[in-house]
C-alpha cells in the first residue's frame, strides 16, 4: 500500500506544533487500522510513505514552500514509523528536488503536464513526463526489493 502525500497536506497548517498534532492523529488512526487488520487474522500490509513532491519555479513562496513541506514530511513520516504503520518510504521530494528552481519538469506545482509543444511560464518547452517516468521506475524498485 502507497501512503501519498501531496503538497496541499501541509496547506492549511500553520505551524509546526499544529501540523504535529493533526500528524499524530493520522499516525494513530493508520495504527488503529492496520492493528484492526491483523486482529482480524489478516495479513498487514507493507505501507510505503511517498513524501510529497517538492513545488518548482513561482510556487516556492507559496503556503506549501519546499522547506516548510521537507519539515513536515520529516514529521509524518516519523509519526507513522512510531505507529508502526511504514514500511519503506518513496522520498518523492528528493527525486523532484533537482527540479525546484527551474520550471524544465513542471509548472510549479504540477510534474508531468500533458506532452504538448508549448511553451511553459519560462518561454522554454519542458520534459513533460521526466518526474513521471523516474517514478515509474522508483516505485516498483521501492516495492519490489526485499
Amino acid at each position: 500500500m502507497i501512503f501519498n502525500s501531496s503538497l496541499h497536506d501541509g496547506v492549511h497548517w500553520t505551524s509546526i506544533r499544529s501540523f504535529s498534532k493533526g500528524a499524530d492523529f493520522a499516525a494513530s488512526f493508520w495504527g488503529q487500522v492496520m492493528n484492526s487488520v491483523k486482529q482480524r487474522g489478516l495479513a498487514w500490509p507493507r505501507v510505503f510513505y511517498r513524501s510529497t513532491m517538492v513545488t518548482g519555479g513561482y510556487a516556492r513562496s507559496l503556503a506549501y514552500n519546499s522547506s516548510k513541506m521537507e519539515v513536515f514530511n520529516g514529521i509524518l513520516l516519523e509519526k507513522l514509523k512510531q505507529a508502526g504503520v511504514v514500511s519503506g518510504v518513496i522520498d518523492n521530494f528528493d527525486l523532484t528536488y533537482p527540479w525546484h528552481f527551474e520550471n524544465r519538469c513542471n509548472d510549479g506545482v504540477h510534474y508531468g503536464r500533458a506532452p504538448l509543444k508549448m511553451r511553459w511560464r519560462d518561454g522554454q518547452i519542458g520534459h513533460q513526463y521526466f518526474v513521471d517516468l523516474m517514478l515509474a521506475h522508483v516505485l516498483p524498485n521501492a516495492i519490489c526489493a526485499r
